[in-house]
């Protein structure tokens, strides 16, 4: 796949010309309906023909055989549309979730999350910033992550908003951020190696409280009318 930067130029130009011709249009009109997170009929077409090109994946080295230093040559171009990342399956925050789980994912993890993100079929977010705090500095959050001895399980406590594509409807997996909780008072960890990741994170399990959901927004309308 190491081409795909030789013919790039054609062939994102058939791509971006239909797109600009149609995006301006297809935002505005999306912007403004009930449900922002409704799969584009536009997006799904644009996706197949880069996905049939070959222009698919593009910022992970393993899979596009691309260098960083090319790959941002791409981005670039892609950054000229609104939704250009978008079309070629290169679009955050899944390109950052796909690196975690290819970097670190368990070959169940894999499986299970990393090859559905990596087709695209499914969506995946984020759970960093929080309202209370600020948060953009890793080392203010609030939110926890804790042991449960008694269920071996994990248990996730905390308020997360700004969770980008939290509410796309093919979301499957969310990469949740917290402060790992110690049993004993005693244990002193390090101020920038007290955080955890965990993945996997499913939507029934958790809570949207009106906004504080990020990903869920209310229409214009709704807005008007409370305010």
């Amino acid at each position: 796949m190491k081409c795909a930067k030789l013919y790039w130029p054609t062939s994102t130009t058939k791509l971006t010309l239909f797109h600009s011709i149609r995006s301006a249009q297809v935002l505005s009109a999306a912007h403004n309906s009930a449900d922002k997170w409704t799969n584009l009929e536009v997006m799904t077409k644009l996706r197949a023909e880069a996905k049939q090109q070959g222009l698919w994946n593009l910022f992970l080295p393993k899979v596009s055989n691309l260098s960083n230093l090319e790959y941002a040559e791409l981005a670039e171009m892609m950054g000229n549309s609104l939704l250009g990342s978008e079309c070629f399956n290169c679009q955050a925050p899944d390109t950052g979730n796909m690196e975690v789980l290819h970097m670190f994912g368990t070959d169940k993890q894999k499986d299970r999350f990393l090859t559905p993100l990596l087709e695209g079929t499914t969506k995946s977010c984020f759970g960093m910033t929080e309202p209370a705090v600020a948060s953009s500095d890793a080392t203010n959050m609030q939110a926890t992550i804790e042991i449960d001895e008694a269920t071996d399980e994990l248990v996730l406590n905390g308020t997360k908003w700004w969770t980008s594509g939290a509410a796309h409807p093919k979301l499957d997996l969310c990469i949740f951020m917290g402060l790992d909780v110690h049993k004993d008072v005693n244990v002193k960890v390090p101020r920038h190696k007290q955080h955890s990741m965990v993945s996997g994170v499913e939507r029934s399990g958790v809570e949207r409280s009106g906004e504080e959901w990020s990903g869920v927004e209310r229409s214009r309308a709704e807005r008007k009318a409370a305010a």
